[in-house]
């Protein structure tokens, strides 16, 4: 694997137009859609062979309702929204502790990831995708950026976009390795998705107990649940690839709890897809380097537990193409992009850590409570 270095140069006065967004997921596509609105010319390269199904609700908050309405596509999300549901919260012997209302978890518009990214995908056809493929070495050069691929012919890029999520390879190529921007939060997560053994309900549940958790979330109109579970330890399990072994440590780290947990396992037990990763937050100097630049959670994730993962995605998109086309200077849009988002990306993060508090060290009847700073949005 490459290293990127930096081309120490004077700045271009072209304007930047052929673009390369790693990563087809919520931040890569809408970067996508409205690069393409601005006449950039694009291309999107995911590892997936197609883009993701299935996975987990995900909600919008805030200023990124109206980017989807800028965009088209506030009815295709309303239409295909998950219901509202709160969610009961049970104390160690599982009786209810506390209800959480519907917004705490479910933002002001819910929905399943696999839906939202059919809806993406569909605005972003026209756009080419090389899927089953990945970067694999960046190299600056006077004209842009050199981007060799694992299959595609190598070819030079204005600028290059890492959408590609926590794990991002674009950010490991051009700012260094994982560890020196990920920040661990205490405790690791799981989740998956099984055939439901509750009875048809549009409800959630939240099981807790000595900094571990189990949550479920049911819809009437599915047969199906999903399942988190979460555990506090002082050292993140890095490996993500053996499956086998992630469902050995969730059955030793969960298998004494009561309430449903057991039969829960023994779901786990039976599915091929499972979520396995420590609960963490990208916290960067800087999201740009020369013509590279992030966004997304390669940028600055806040962590699942702060429920504002999707909305920072949509709306730093839509700030970093807005910028792009605004600004003839790469590097003037990047600047404007980040002093654009930090406040509101601390104040995502600052929630994310205080809702890994919440699951870590439950106090009876606490609420949690997720409040985002407001942000006015430009017109591009």
């Amino acid at each position: 694997m490459s290293v990127f270095v930096p081309f120490n140069r004077k700045e271009l006065a072209v304007a930047p137009k052929k673009v390369l967004v790693s990563g087809a997921g919520v931040a890569g596509e809408v970067l996508a859609f409205w690069l393409k609105q601005h006449g950039f010319s694009v291309l999107v390269v995911e590892c997936a062979t197609t883009h993701r199904t299935g996975g987990y609700d995900v909600d919008f908050r805030g200023p990124a309702l109206e980017i989807l309405d800028r965009m088209g596509l506030i009815d295709e999300v309303r239409h295909r929204q998950t219901p509202r549901r709160e969610t009961l919260v049970l104390d160690p012997e599982g009786e209810p502790e506390l209800t959480v209302p519907p917004e705490v978890f479910g933002g002001d518009i819910e929905i399943r990831k696999g839906d939202l990214i059919d809806i993406l995908a569909a605005a972003t056809r026209e756009i080419p995708h090389w899927f089953d493929d990945t970067v694999t070495a960046l190299a600056a050069q006077t004209d842009g950026v050199y981007v060799e691929f694992r299959q595609g012919e190598s070819q030079v890029f204005d600028l290059v976009v890492g959408a590609d999520g926590v794990h991002s390879t674009v950010r490991s190529l051009a700012f260094g390795p994982e560890r020196e921007f990920a920040h661990y939060l205490g405790m690791m997560g799981a989740g998956f998705t099984a055939p439901t053994i509750f009875p048809p309900a549009d409800r959630g549940f939240l099981y807790r107990l000595g900094g571990r958790a189990a949550g479920v979330s049911c819809r009437a109109d599915r047969q199906d649940m999903q399942v988190v579970f979460s555990f506090a330890t002082d050292s993140p399990l890095d490996d993500r690839s053996d499956a086998v072994r992630q469902k050995v440590v969730l059955v030793e780290q969960l298998g004494d709890m009561k309430w449903e947990v057991p039969r829960l396992l023994d779901a786990m037990g039976k599915v091929r897809e499972l979520y396995f990763d420590p609960m963490s937050q990208i916290r960067m100097p800087s999201w740009s380097t020369d013509r590279v630049v992030l966004v997304g959670d390669a940028a600055a994730c806040a962590a699942p537990t702060s429920g504002l993962g999707t909305s920072q995605a949509v709306v730093a998109a839509y700030v970093l193409a807005g910028e792009l086309a605004r600004n003839a200077e790469h590097a003037a849009a990047f600047s404007e992009y980040e002093r654009q988002l930090r406040p509101y990306v601390i104040e995502n993060q600052e929630i994310g850590k205080r809702g890994a508090e919440w699951f870590l060290k439950p106090e009876a009847g606490q609420q949690l409570e997720v409040d985002p700073i407001k942000m006015k949005l430009k017109d591009y």
